[in-house]
């Protein structure tokens, strides 16, 4: 990968290193308004219910990111993950600096030392 594209996903992997080791540590629980039985399928399928991706606006194809914590997994989406790490930054970052400025300076200045 050249260009924008590694330098998005460098940006993401910076982010989700936040939000997994970080952000996931500090979300509250969430209270539990229902639930549903699904059962594991070929291949460990599971088969979120129609109404739980409507009400979290999930669409067919889209990356979600799953995460085991405890004895329990965790599914969301990437702009969820990413969404969350920004917010997790944005409070420690008294400096209202961009983070991702920054980054894309230093991996230019790296880039001319090549």
């Amino acid at each position: 990968m050249k260009g924008g594209k590694q330098k998005q996903y460098e940006i993401l992997a910076i982010l989700f290193y936040f939000t997994e080791n970080i952000a996931m540590n500090h979300t509250p629980p969430q209270p539990v308004t229902q639930s549903h039985h699904v059962a594991l399928q070929n291949g460990g399928r599971v088969v979120i219910p129609a109404e739980y991706r409507k009400a979290l606006g999930y669409d067919i194809g889209e990356t979600l990111v799953i995460r085991m914590e405890g004895d329990e997994i965790r599914i969301y989406s990437l702009q969820q993950a990413v969404k969350r790490a920004q917010q997790l930054v944005a409070k420690y970052d008294k400096s209202k600096k961009s983070i991702v400025d920054e980054l894309i300076a230093e991996r230019h200045a790296a880039a001319e030392l090549e």
